[in-house]
């Protein structure tokens, strides 16, 4: 990018298909599978509690689900 061309702002988007990613990578899964509105939920909690010196992070990901919903995830053999 040539100088003076860099954007002034920077965003950073995590979705409900992260949760599935998250699962997926920590071979758990949801039993029942997670609604759209539950991974939300995982999401704002992520949201409102992340540490902004610190962003948000894969472990946020799965301790708020783990925290939430930790009932129902069972480990894939």
């Amino acid at each position: 990018m040539a100088e003076g061309k860099y954007s002034t702002e920077i965003s950073l988007v995590w979705t409900v298909d992260d949760i599935d990613t998250m699962l997926e990578d920590n071979a758990l899964k949801a039993m029942p599978e997670f609604t759209e509105q539950e991974k939300a939920h995982v999401l704002h909690e992520v949201y409102t509690h992340h540490d902004a010196n610190c962003g948000v992070t894969w472990s946020d990901l799965l301790y708020w689900t783990n925290e939430l919903y930790g009932d129902r995830l069972q480990k894939e053999m």
